[in-house]
């Protein structure tokens, strides 16, 4: 793969950025008319309501993510993360879900997947992860490729002299103080209005 061993963080997501797109253009585009038309008559709660739709359309649809980091693989789910170190992995399943494996415990990144047929398409190759011919790699599925990509730096990481750091878990603030704010803000306009 092109960027393999690369210190800079790739991102991958299963769908979710298109509809997050639109979504937060059509909360734009509600807002813009609420702008341009005063007599539209948008109450006070609905401007915060406006705003708790924009976060979390970004929670749901924009944030969930894996990240391979040069040390750390990231699950971002909707409000926090999963920082596994690679010499820390034990197992590594990019199903539905992305399920990492540490010493019995299991890790799950809902960001990224691959739907069933994906996964029958991918098994019909007839690769393993961390095992694939160039001509597999052309015909796989990105899942697969980022399995195979998740195994090999498991793999190279057991064979390097450090120690892994621990499993961390990094909690979303800056979403989590948005969504209570706006929901207490839009409660709050609400009844008084």
């Amino acid at each position: 793969m092109q960027s393999e061993g690369v210190d800079k963080p790739e991102r991958y997501s299963s769908g979710g950025q298109i509809s997050g797109a639109l979504g937060l253009a059509g909360v734009l585009a509600v807002a813009l008319y609420g702008v341009v038309q005063p007599d539209a008559g948008y109450a006070p709660w609905f401007w915060a309501l406006l705003l708790l739709v924009a976060v979390l359309v970004h929670v749901v649809l924009l944030r969930p993510a894996v990240v391979l980091h040069a040390g750390e693989v990231e699950l971002r789910n909707l409000l926090s993360s999963w920082w596994v170190p690679y010499g820390r992995l034990t197992g590594v399943e990019v199903k539905q879900m992305t399920k990492l494996h540490v010493s019995g415990e299991k890790y799950v990144g809902a960001g990224f997947g691959r739907s069933r047929a994906t996964i029958r398409r991918d098994g019909a190759i007839g690769a393993a992860p961390g095992e694939q011919p160039r001509d597999v790699e052309e015909k796989a599925s990105l899942g697969h490729l980022v399995e195979a990509k998740l195994v090999r730096r498991m793999n190279g990481a057991k064979h390097a002299a450090a120690e892994a750091g621990p499993v961390r878990r990094t909690w979303a603030w800056p979403e989590v103080a948005a969504i209570a704010v706006l929901v207490v803000v839009t409660l709050v306009t609400a009844l008084l209005s």
